[in-house]
């Protein structure tokens, strides 16, 4: 049996409750899988149902779409780096964008 895992930063949950506190809803995008990144969003400590969309489906959105879906959806994944920086504009900030 072969197990992998993704190690999440010590500080992460107290980052995260303090978002809570102030009100800033957190997006997820990342270029790996979206059911990967959504289950690591809830080992970070990401409450509720988590609204999850692939790059693939953000591909083929019209704009309209695309500015719908990222106000409603908490993850990204397997998107591609133009859609990245897309759906941070439209989530309200520049973003911390990864090479």
């Amino acid at each position: 049996m072969l197990c992998f895992g993704d190690e999440l930063r010590p500080s992460l949950k107290e980052t995260l409750e303090g978002f809570a506190k102030a009100n800033i809803r957190l997006k997820v995008i990342s270029g790996d899988n979206p059911h990967t990144v959504a289950a690591l969003a809830k080992q970070a400590g990401f409450v509720g149902d988590l609204k999850v969309i692939s790059g693939t489906e953000l591909a083929d959105m019209s704009d309209a779409q695309f500015d719908q879906i990222a106000e409603e959806t908490t993850v990204s994944g397997a998107s591609r780096r133009n859609r990245k920086k897309s759906w941070s504009m439209r989530c309200g900030g520049a973003g911390i964008m990864s090479p």
